[in-house]
């Protein structure tokens, strides 16, 4: 999933988490963190990542919870969860209200001053109109899973939650 359609539609779908998933007041999120989310501004790192995110999925993906997907749509979001480790890289501009921090060691410490995010790559499926992603805040991360209708992304439900201090 590289190329100028996945560019597209991952700049599409990051622009409606951060106003819809990120900046939700009626999230499940503590004050502390909501105070945080709801600023105009978020910080990240300058790429995408699938490292240490999305709880909830495992390599076996029991069908309690998947059993509506196909199994290769179970093994795709299996690879991309557990074996790729590529980054991918973006410019300042590709989301808004995100600021990226560089990962200097001066622009480490503004992460952690300012409650930086973690934002995984989606994972695209049924020609980008089903999508699976992952994301981290204070030390709790979430799966979460959206579809696309009519042109818009909605959540469709949490996949999974570690949540230990938002």
């Amino acid at each position: 999933q590289d190329g100028k359609v996945y560019r597209k539609e991952t700049k599409l779908f990051l622009s409606f988490v951060r106003e819809n998933i990120l900046g939700n007041s009626d999230s499940a999120y503590s004050s502390e963190w909501l105070c945080i989310l709801n600023k105009d501004t978020l910080y990240t790192h300058n790429y995408l990542y699938n490292k240490y995110l999305f709880p909830g999925i495992s390599s076996v993906m029991p069908n309690i919870v998947y059993g509506w997907f196909t199994s290769s749509e179970k093994k795709k979001i299996v690879e991309k969860v557990f074996n790729d480790t590529t980054k991918f890289f973006f410019k300042a501009n590709f989301i808004n209200r995100i600021k990226i921090i560089n990962e200097s060691k001066n622009d480490i410490s503004k992460l952690i001053i300012n409650k930086y995010i973690c934002l995984s790559k989606p994972i695209f499926l049924r020609n980008y109109t089903l999508c699976v992603f992952s994301y981290a805040i204070g030390g709790g991360s979430f799966t979460i899973l959206c579809l696309k209708e009519n042109g818009k992304w909605e959540l469709l439900r949490v996949l999974g939650r570690n949540a230990s201090d938002v």
